[in-house]
C-alpha cells in the first residue's frame, strides 16, 4: 500500500511538472502540448505499466532501457539547452560519440533478455515521442535544431548495428558519422542556420540597394540609415525571449567598443517588440545586462522585417556606406566580414 501511495505522488508529480511546462511555454499551446505535454504524459503511463508488470519480465526491461534513453538522451540535450547549454554544433560533436557508446553498451546488457529489435525500439520510441511529433507538426520552428537531432539518432543506430553485425560497412559507417559530427562542429552548422535563417551559406548576399528605413531610438526620437551616410552600419535584430539573442550580445557589444568614435563602422541593435512589449524595454534589457550598445526598436509589423523575409533572430544587417545591404547572417560572419574589409 505504502509502495502505492509513492507510486500515485510520483505520477502525479510528473504530469504537474508536464502540465507547468504546459503553461509556462510561450509557443502555441498546441506546439507546447506535443513538445512537453505528451512526453510527460508517456511517463506517467510507463510508470503505471512498469508498477503493473511481473518483477523481472521483458516488459519491464523495455522501459529500463527506455528510461535509460531518456535520461542520457536528456544529459546530452543539456550542451544545446537556451541560457546553459554551449550550443548544438557541441551537442552534434559530444552527443553522436555518446550516444553511440551508450547503445552498444545497452545492447550488451539487456540482449540476454530482449532481442536487438526490442532493444532498438526501446529506445527509438521515447527519442521519437520526446522530439518528432513536435518537429512533424510544426517543421518551421524546430528546425533549427534538427542537425543535432539526427546525429542523435545516428549515435543510436551506430551502437545498436556495432553490436549486431560488426563489418567493414559498420566501420566505415561509423568513420564517416564521426567526420562528419566533426564538419558540422567546426562550420557546417553555421552553414546550416545561415541557409536556414537567411537564404545563404555565409551571409554574403549581392550589394543590394534598401529603403531609408526608420526607428525609435532609445529616447524616442525616430532615426535612420541615411543619418549613417559614409559608414557602414552594422545592426543586431533581437527579441526579449531569444535565449540565442542574449549569448551574441557580448559581441555586439565587442563590435560596438572596437568601432565607437571612428569614421568606418556604426553598430547598433533593433530591438522587435512583439506580443505586449513596450519598445523602451530592450533599452532597458540591454542596460540590465551590462552592455553600452545604442538600442533601437520596431513593431513585428515593420516593413524592414517583411522586406528581408527575417523571421528568425538573432538576425545581423549589415549594410555598406551607400545604405546598400551586403551581409545577412550572424554576428559571427559580420565581425568576419568587417575584419577583412576594414582591418
Amino acid at each position: 500500500m505504502k509502495n502505492m501511495f509513492f507510486r500515485i505522488i510520483a505520477i502525479v508529480l510528473l504530469l504537474a511538472i508536464g502540465y507547468l511546462l504546459f503553461i509556462m511555454n510561450s509557443r502555441s499551446s498546441w506546439e507546447a502540448f506535443l513538445d512537453h505535454g505528451l512526453f510527460f504524459f508517456s511517463i506517467g503511463i510507463g510508470n503505471l505499466v512498469y508498477w503493473f508488470s511481473k518483477k523481472g519480465s521483458s516488459v519491464r526491461r523495455f522501459l529500463q532501457i527506455s528510461a535509460w534513453l531518456v535520461l542520457a538522451y536528456y544529459l546530452v540535450c543539456l550542451f544545446r539547452m537556451r541560457g546553459i547549454g554551449l550550443g548544438f554544433d557541441y551537442c552534434i560533436l559530444i552527443g553522436y560519440p555518446v550516444l553511440s557508446v551508450f547503445s552498444y553498451l545497452i545492447c550488451r546488457y539487456y540482449s540476454k533478455w530482449l532481442s536487438v529489435g526490442k532493444i532498438a525500439l526501446a529506445l527509438f520510441l521515447p527519442c521519437f515521442i520526446m522530439e518528432w511529433p513536435c518537429r512533424i507538426f510544426f517543421w518551421n520552428n524546430t528546425v533549427t535544431s534538427l542537425p543535432s537531432s539526427v546525429f542523435l539518432l545516428l549515435g543510436l543506430v551506430t551502437g545498436i548495428w556495432l553490436y549486431a553485425k560488426r563489418s567493414y560497412l559498420t566501420y566505415i559507417f561509423t568513420g564517416l558519422c564521426l567526420v562528419a559530427s566533426v564538419w558540422m562542429f567546426v562550420i557546417g552548422y553555421e552553414y546550416w542556420i545561415n541557409y536556414q535563417n537567411y537564404g545563404t551559406f555565409t551571409g554574403r548576399v549581392e550589394r543590394t540597394p534598401m529603403k531609408d528605413y526608420q526607428f525609435l531610438n532609445e529616447k524616442g526620437d525616430t532615426v535612420c540609415l541615411s543619418q549613417w551616410k559614409g559608414k557602414k552600419v552594422l545592426i543586431d535584430c533581437w527579441t526579449m525571449h531569444c535565449g540565442y539573442c542574449y549569448q551574441a550580445m557580448p559581441l555586439v557589444q565587442r563590435l560596438h567598443e572596437r568601432y565607437k568614435g571612428g569614421d568606418e563602422v556604426y553598430v547598433t541593435s533593433v530591438f522587435v517588440v512583439y506580443r505586449n512589449e513596450k519598445k523602451e524595454e530592450g533599452a532597458q534589457i540591454v542596460k540590465k545586462e551590462g552592455f553600452s550598445f545604442p538600442v533601437w526598436s520596431i513593431d513585428k509589423t515593420h516593413e524592414l522585417l517583411s522586406d528581408l523575409n527575417i523571421t528568425g533572430y538573432p538576425c545581423v544587417l549589415l549594410f555598406d556606406e551607400d545604405g546598400c545591404l551586403i551581409f545577412h547572417g550572424s554576428i559571427e560572419g559580420a565581425e568576419e566580414l568587417l575584419k577583412k574589409e576594414i582591418e
